[in-house]
C-alpha cells in the first residue's frame, strides 16, 4: 500500500500515517482484479492486509491480450472495480437534454447521449414528435449537422436516431454491449421535473425481462422483411424526459436505450395507462449498430437556436 500515492501522509509532528480508508479501497480492488486473473498475490499477511503484495499478471498469458488491453484502455476494469458512482462521474458530460418545442408551443424534454464520432443517439421520438429540437450543453446549443434513422424502418417501433453534430466534442464516448437479464444497470438521463430545469438524475436497477423478436417474411409486391423489435425492461423509476437515456452495465458500455414505459390495461383495453410499477422499455444497442450501417440520413435547418428535419 505505500505505493498508493495519498497512502502515507505526515502528521503536523511529522509522524507518518496511513490512510486506512484509501487502503481498503484500494484492497478490495486488488482482490478483484486477482479474481479476474490480473493481479495475483505473492505476500500475504494474515495480521495486516496493508502488507498484504501484489503483481500484474503478463497480458501475455491472456488468451486474448489484445481484447483486454482494449478493456484497460475504455476503463472496463475501473467500472467495474470502484461502481456506478465512478461510472456516472465519468460520463456525466456525455449524456446530455435535448429540449424541443411541440406544435402547440409547449416545451418538452428528452435524452441523448455521446458515442463518439460527433455522434449523439437518443430516442427517434425525441426528435420527430417535435417541431423544432436543440441539444444543450451547459446553456449552450450544439450545432447539429444531420439526423438518422433505421432505413425503411417504421419510426415508430424502430424508436432510434443518431444526431450527427459539428465542433469538438470534449466528453468520453460510450461503447456498446449486449444486455443479459439480472444485469445490474445504471440509467443517466433528464426526466421532468417540476420546479426544475434541466436536471441531470442517475438511477441504478436491473434488467427484469427480455422480450426476444420473432422474424419473418410477407409476400407482397416485392420480399419485405418484418420484424418486431427485442427489447428489454428494467425497474428504475423513468418518466417522460428519460426518453433517449443510456442503459450502462456495470463495465461502462450501453445495453440498451431507454424508449419508453409500458402500458398496462388495468383501466381497460380501451384507456390504457402508463405502467404503475415504473419499469422502463429499452431497445438493444445492437439497434444502434444497425442504423448506422443503414441510416435513412435527414439534413438538420437551423431555426433560430433550434434545428428542424
Amino acid at each position: 500500500m505505500i505505493t498508493i500515492p495519498e497512502f502515507t501522509k505526515e502528521d503536523s509532528n511529522g509522524k507518518k500515517k496511513g490512510n486506512l480508508s484509501l487502503a481498503r479501497e484500494y484492497y478490495a480492488i486488488c482482490r478483484k482484479m486477482c479474481d479476474d486473473l490480473l493481479l495475483r498475490i505473492f505476500h500475504n499477511d494474515p495480521y495486516s492486509f496493508v502488507k498484504n503484495r501484489f503483481e500484474g499478471i503478463s497480458l501475455t498469458t491472456c488468451s486474448e491480450p489484445e481484447e483486454v488491453r482494449r478493456k484497460m484502455e475504455y476503463g472496463d476494469f475501473d467500472f467495474k472495480y470502484r461502481g456506478f458512482t465512478y461510472t456516472r462521474n465519468c460520463f456525466k458530460n456525455s449524456v446530455l437534454p435535448i429540449e424541443g418545442v411541440k406544435e402547440d408551443g409547449d416545451l418538452d424534454i428528452g435524452t441523448t447521449y455521446y458515442i463518439g464520432d460527433n455522434r449523439f443517439v437518443t430516442a427517434a421520438h425525441c426528435v420527430r414528435d417535435f417541431e423544432k429540437f436543440k441539444i444543450l450543453k451547459g446553456e449552450n446549443p450544439l450545432t447539429l449537422r444531420t439526423v438518422k434513422f433505421a432505413q425503411g424502418e417504421d419510426v415508430k417501433i424502430y424508436d432510434l436516431a443518431v444526431v450527427e453534430v459539428d465542433g469538438e466534442i470534449d466528453c468520453k464516448p460510450f461503447e456498446l454491449a449486449t444486455p443479459s437479464v439480472l444485469d445490474d444497470v445504471l440509467t443517466m438521463g433528464f426526466p421532468r421535473i417540476s420546479g426544475f430545469d434541466a436536471i441531470q438524475i442517475a438511477e441504478t436497477a436491473t434488467i427484469g425481462a427480455f422480450q426476444k423478436a420473432a422474424e419473418g417474411q410477407i409476400l407482397g409486391e416485392g420480399l419485405e422483411h418484418v420484424m418486431r423489435m427485442d427489447c428489454f425492461l428494467i425497474n428504475a423509476r423513468v418518466k417522460g424526459g428519460n426518453s433517449g437515456s443510456p442503459v450502462i452495465n456495470r463495465e461502462g458500455r450501453v445495453v440498451g436505450t431507454l424508449v419508453h414505459l409500458p402500458m398496462d390495461d388495468q383501466a381497460g383495453t380501451d384507456n390504457p395507462r402508463y405502467d404503475l410499477m415504473g419499469y422502463g422499455a429499452c431497445l438493444p444497442s445492437k439497434y444502434v449498430t444497425r442504423l448506422l450501417e443503414n441510416p435513412d440520413v435527414h439534413e438538420l435547418i437551423l431555426d433560430g437556436d433550434y434545428y428542424r428535419i
